[in-house]
Order: C-alpha cells, then sequence, then structure tokens
C-alpha cells in the first residue's frame, strides 16, 4: 500500500510563531551600555558585538548586534529578565552547557546555531559578567561568584 502524495498547497501550514520582539511593544529604545565580547572558541577570529537597550514600558534587554566576523544570528532583543531567571535555576559551580540559552530565542533568525554561543560570549564578557568559563571545559559556562549582584544591577539600569 502506498502513502498518498500531499501536494505543497494541501499541507497544514505551521504557526507563526510570535516574535518575542522589545521593541514590538514600543518603537522607542534607549540604549543603556554597549560592548564586545570575545568568542568563545580560540580558533574564532573576531568579536561579538551587543547592547543593553530599555524600552519606554521600562523592558530591560539584550540585543546582538554585530558579528566582526564570520556567522550569522539572530538580532532580536532577549528580555534579561528571561535569561537572569534562566540561569538563576542553574546550580552555583555546576557546569552547564551554552544549549541551556536556546529557547530564550524567537523570530527572524532564531534557529541560528550560533545564537547560543555568541550569547554565552556575552554574558562573560567584562560588562556583564553574570557568567564565568568553567575550568573543566572552555565551551562550558558556571555562573560567576557575582551572579546575584550582577543580575540585580543590570535589571536595575
Amino acid at each position: 500500500m502506498t502513502k498518498p502524495q500531499v501536494s505543497n498547497a494541501q499541507k497544514p501550514k505551521k504557526p507563526i510563531q510570535k516574535e518575542a520582539n522589545i521593541t514590538a511593544r514600543s518603537e522607542k529604545i534607549t540604549v543603556l551600555l554597549k560592548g564586545k565580547a570575545t568568542k568563545l572558541s580560540p580558533k574564532a577570529e573576531g568579536h561579538i558585538g551587543f547592547q543593553i537597550i530599555k524600552d519606554s514600558q521600562g523592558g530591560v534587554a539584550i540585543q546582538l548586534t554585530d558579528n566582526t566576523s564570520g556567522g550569522i544570528f539572530s538580532k532580536n532583543p532577549i528580555p534579561l529578565k528571561q535569561i537572569v531567571t534562566l540561569l538563576g535555576k542553574q546550580t552555583p559551580e555546576k557546569p552547564f552547557k551554552s544549549s541551556l540559552v536556546k529557547d530564550v530565542f524567537s523570530g527572524k533568525g532564531s534557529k541560528s546555531a550560533n545564537n547560543t554561543s555568541f550569547l554565552i560570549a556575552v554574558l562573560r564578557s567584562k560588562e556583564l559578567e553574570l557568567i564565568s568559563p568553567s575550568d573543566k571545559s572552555q565551551f562550558l559556562s558556571v555562573l560567576s561568584p557575582e551572579f546575584k549582584a550582577q543580575s540585580k544591577k543590570l535589571l536595575s539600569l
């Protein structure tokens, strides 16, 4: 018995995922901080640019802005509270992979394989210092000893 062929016109469409974009609520944003982060791999060249932004309703987000070498990524703002909440569930001193943050990305470019490692690099940056490299591997991270204080500081920007 053969399976009936379904043409593209008959296939059900996937539901459109809403973008978790801070600027969707408000066109006016304020850049609170700009920085650059070193990529995770010692073989990788260049930096990842980022900014912390705030909308007119007080929502604070991290936005990846540029990559000085190759690789596409999502430029959609990611609510900082969402990241802090996710990281706050981690056991201090227990290493985690960059895939931990994959679900914070949505919208255009959200499926790029670079997103998670680029965001982890930003979270390790000297400007944010929410996490640190693990002693076990450069690709694993742990919460920074100053995670709680840094989180509070960044969320209050």
